[in-house]
This record gives C-alpha cells, sequence and structure tokens, in this order.
C-alpha cells in the first residue's frame, strides 16, 4: 500500500517531522511512502537541523519543483483555471528554506506538494494522500485563493466535505468549521434545521457511525428550553429529521456543551459534532492534543493530515517536535483504505 505525503510549509517544522519519522513508521509496516519535495530541499533541511546526509536514507523524495503539471490536471479537473492555481502547477523555482519565516516561494511549493499528491490518489497511483500543515498566510501571498486544504479540496471535487478531527479515544467531527463565529447561528437555522440534517446523514454514512454520536447545542445550557436563543431546537429538529431517516438512533442531543465532555459523557460517546469550530477543537486539543489526526469525510480519495501547524517558532531548532500525530495519520488512513471502522 503506498502512500503520498504533502509536505507543508517547509520553513515550519514539516520537513523535520518527516524526517525523524521515517524509522518509526518502518516499524509499524509502512515502507512505501513517497514525499512531495525534492532532495535538495531533504539536504538543506538535515544541513540546518545538523543530520548527516544519509539519515532517513528510506525518505522517498521526488522531483517536484520543475515538474510541469497543467495539462494533466486540467484534464482531471476542467475547472481548475477558474481557481486560482495554475501557477502553482507550472514549473517553479526552488524555494529556499527560511526557518520560521513567511514566505510566497514556500506557499507555492506546499501548494504544488499538494496538488500533486492530489492528482496520484486520484489516479489510483496512491491509497490515500497524507497532508503536513501549510501557512495560511504564505498561500495568501502565494496568490493562492484558498484559507488551505480542505477549501481548495472543496473547490477541485465540488463537494460538502466533512472536517474529522480525532483519534481513537475521540472523534469530532465539524458542521461549521473555517467561518467566522458570527456566521454560526444563520448556518444552523438555514433551512429549519435541513442543512444539518443532510449533514448528520451524510456523516451516519461515514467510518465514524459505529456508535452513539453526541451533537452538541450550540447556546449555554443547550437554549434552556428557548430561553437562550432558537437554534438548539432546531437542532434537535435536525436530530430528529436524520434519526427517522436512518429508522435508528444514532444521534442523540441537543446535549449542554459544557457538560459534554464530562469524564462520563466521553465514556458513553466517542464521537461528537461541533456546531463550530472551537466549541469541538479546544477539549479535543486539551486532552488529546499530541495524538489527534485530521480526516476528510466525503471526498472520492482518502486524505488525512496531521492536527498541528506549522510552528514556526520551534522550526529547525532542534526541539524533537512530536510525530505521533503524523504516525497516526498513516494509522487511521489505512483503516479509511480498508474501510475499517474508526473506533
Amino acid at each position: 500500500m503506498r502512500f503520498y505525503v504533502s509536505i507543508g510549509d517547509i520553513n515550519g517544522i514539516s520537513t523535520e517531522i518527516a524526517l525523524r519519522s521515517v524509522a518509526r513508521l518502518h516499524a509499524v509496516g509502512m515502507h512505501d511512502v513517497v514525499y512531495g519535495i525534492d532532495s535538495a530541499l531533504l539536504d538543506s533541511a538535515r544541513d540546518l537541523l545538523g543530520m548527516p546526509h544519509d539519515f532517513a536514507h528510506g525518505l522517498q523524495a521526488c522531483t517536484l519543483a520543475a515538474l510541469d503539471l497543467r495539462e494533466d490536471f486540467v484534464r482531471m479537473f476542467p475547472h481548475a483555471p477558474s481557481l486560482q492555481i495554475m501557477h502553482a502547477l507550472a514549473p517553479i523555482a526552488l524555494p529556499t528554506i527560511c526557518a520560521g519565516e513567511v514566505s510566497a516561494s514556500a506557499g507555492l511549493y506546499a501548494c504544488k506538494s499538494f496538488l500533486y499528491g492530489i492528482m496520484q490518489a486520484k489516479r489510483g497511483e496512491v491509497a490515500a494522500l497524507l497532508t503536513l500543515p501549510v501557512h495560511k498566510r504564505a498561500w495568501s501571498e502565494a496568490q493562492i485563493a484558498f484559507a488551505g486544504h480542505t477549501e481548495l479540496l472543496r473547490a477541485l471535487f465540488d463537494v460538502d466535505i466533512i472536517m474529522v478531527l480525532g483519534c481513537e479515544a475521540m472523534m469530532v467531527a465539524l458542521y461549521t468549521d473555517h467561518i467566522p463565529l458570527n456566521a454560526v447561528s444563520a448556518r444552523v437555522l438555514e433551512g429549519g434545521g435541513g442543512r444539518l440534517a443532510d449533514f448528520l446523514l451524510r456523516l451516519a454514512q461515514s467510518p465514524l457511525a459505529a456508535r452513539e454520536i453526541a451533537v452538541l447545542g450550540l447556546n449555554p445550557h443547550a437554549g434552556d428550553g428557548g430561553c437562550i436563543g432558537s437554534e438548539d431546537s432546531t437542532i434537535a429538529t435536525a436530530i430528529g429529521r436524520a434519526n427517522s431517516t436512518l429508522a435508528r438512533d444514532v444521534f442523540v442531543g441537543p446535549l449542554v456543551p459544557d457538560v459534554a465532555f464530562a469524564p462520563k459523557m466521553r465514556a458513553r460517546f466517542q464521537t461528537f459534532v461541533a456546531m463550530y469550530h472551537d466549541q469541538g477543537l479546544i477539549p479535543l486539543k486539551a486532552l488529546h492534543f499530541e495524538q489527534s489526526v485530521q480526516i476528510s469525510i466525503g471526498l472520492p480519495i482518502v486524505r488525512v493530515s496531521v492536527d498541528h501547524g506549522t510552528a514556526f517558532d520551534i522550526a529547525y531548532k532542534n526541539q524533537n517536535p512530536s510525530i505521533l500525530s503524523f504516525i497516526n495519520s498513516f494509522l487511521v488512513a489505512e483503516k479509511l483504505v480498508k474501510k475499517e471502522e474508526l473506533r
């Protein structure tokens, strides 16, 4: 089973994580992994980290910067020229690693590494696409008109991706992800809960639906019976619609958000639906920060990412950033490829 790793922002911790993970990946049976990074950049990273050039000699690099991917990519995605990414598919200059700095050239390279991985996954040349973190501002400075991986995937595949983050102990599915907090209420109320019900039904078809799934309310005390907003009654309606369609009670809620992650609740539920980004990710990262990964549910390819950022503050400082999320992303991807339950 072959995997492709999109290298992310070379000015952050991604390249160090890739280098330090090779031996551990081999130990868990992950031998056929190709990385979207030119070998010259790997050598530069080794130099900055004081590593010998034969460190992690089993890491399979690829020629990337010089590739012209435009024709093949447009054949796969005819609408790609409208997405302002064609300059990332053209041959580009090999960037220079500038530890901890935002760089347009590093942002462009990270996008090209990601797009090349999408192509390989769509062709079936790799079983899964794994992604290391990009820097949103670097993408913006590189004129990439997307906030990050998920937004670009949504535009390319024209699907409603569900962003799920977590580990075996706890998974969190985000009903809304990278939108302003003041837009969440309108999204919850949209269609009288119809949009949320559709979201729940799509989630129920995923590998996460092996157990009951807890759905969080939006307001304090889950609205206190309508005393604190009307959104929670709409959430209850959406849950009822979804369970009725499924003819079984998969979804439970809306739960009072401030007790939803208490120990007794986590003993009952493994999977939670949060109405907005931080509602679900603050408790997840407080409890399982190093172990968790991000999964894109709804794509025709398997895509799993680490659940951390570029960590510019520790890049190339030999502070041994944790590789656990990266290792777990492979283990989760393998389960998804084999269509095994995530539990």
